[in-house]
């Protein structure tokens, strides 16, 4: 078992923490290697975790799974056995995951990010304390910050935030979103990355309807709950992880009403060459709902869908 300045064991793309650990981000404490959980290293965690804090279980694994894995906050009591029956739960996909615990930090604000292209960072956090809109699919702040910008309209954020998370986002390259906490002694730690590929947000300020990723899609437009194995492209109400189940093979294209750009439900989306997009309203997908159409994505023209 490997604490945060251990050696790394190996790196790949779906290696989020793990490829952390490697460049000397700054993470919350982390306990690695849990998926092959000895005898030996039950005892190790037993003598030497903090038991008096909380510890959540993370994985590093490709898009395609990541979001199936069974993953809970550990009460300190029975943590053996939790992480015993989490290992139980993936045996499925054993050999294809990593496992971690990491420790839980109270935080002033918390959220998630990326380093654009043109070295600017895409900035998103939660409006309100109700939920998270990472995995819930609410709407957050959003803020777009220039390289050398340190000020931002939030009452938690400070320069001195700004300036460690531009420069741990330079550490760690633009090919990842990250997830974020501010402690209330406000230092900041980055808590877990997600692999997202060249073209993923590969220019958003000429984005019209905020682009995802570009393209040309196919087919009819179904609602979640209308879906049927032919080509669709799906609109959902916000980019909750509650939808990832009914994204298959038959999705051609997706259109979030609303959501955050860098939320779970569309990164897991990101390796897959699916065009995506956020901000049309529900009347007027409600013009063409289950007709033939194909939609048109560029990230330096307006968003075009036309009927067959």
């Amino acid at each position: 078992m490997l604490k945060n300045n251990s050696k790394t064991p190996y790196l790949s793309k779906s290696a989020g923490l793990l490829y952390l650990k490697s460049l000397g981000v700054n993470i919350p404490t982390t306990y690695f290697g849990l998926e092959n959980f000895t005898p030996q290293e039950e005892r190790e965690l037993n003598q030497h975790i903090n038991k008096d804090l909380t510890w959540i279980v993370r994985f590093d694994a490709s898009s395609e799974i990541r979001f199936l894995l069974k993953g809970t906050k550990i009460n300190s009591e029975n943590m053996v056995e939790e992480i015993k029956n989490i290992n139980q739960h993936n045996k499925a996909y054993k050999g294809k995951f990593k496992m971690m615990l990491q420790c839980c930090l109270n935080s002033s604000v918390e959220g998630v990010a990326k380093l654009l292209s043109d070295g600017k960072i895409l900035l998103e956090t939660e409006k309100n304390d109700n939920g998270h809109f990472v995995r819930d699919g609410n709407v957050p702040y959003r803020y777009l910050i220039a390289p050398f910008e340190t000020e931002v309209d939030h009452p938690k954020l400070t320069s001195r935030n700004i300036e460690k998370l531009h420069s741990e986002l330079i550490k760690i390259g633009q090919n990842y979103v990250v997830e974020w906490i501010v402690t209330k002694q406000d230092e900041l730690f980055i808590t877990d990355a997600k692999y997202v590929p060249d073209s993923f947000l590969k220019n958003i300020e000429n984005s019209h309807k905020l682009i995802i990723k570009e393209g040309i899609a196919c087919g009819k437009i179904n609602h979640a709950i209308n879906m049927n194995k032919t080509n669709h492209i799906l609109y959902l109400s916000k980019t909750s992880i509650e939808y990832l189940p009914f994204i298959n093979n038959y999705t051609q294209g997706i259109i979030f009403e609303s959501g955050g750009l860098l939320s779970h439900c569309v990164v897991y989306q990101a390796a897959k060459n699916i065009p995506m997009l956020i901000g049309i309203n529900a009347d007027t997908i409600n013009e063409i709902i289950n007709q033939e159409v194909c939609m048109e994505l560029n990230f330096t023209k307006d968003v075009q869908i036309f009927s067959l």
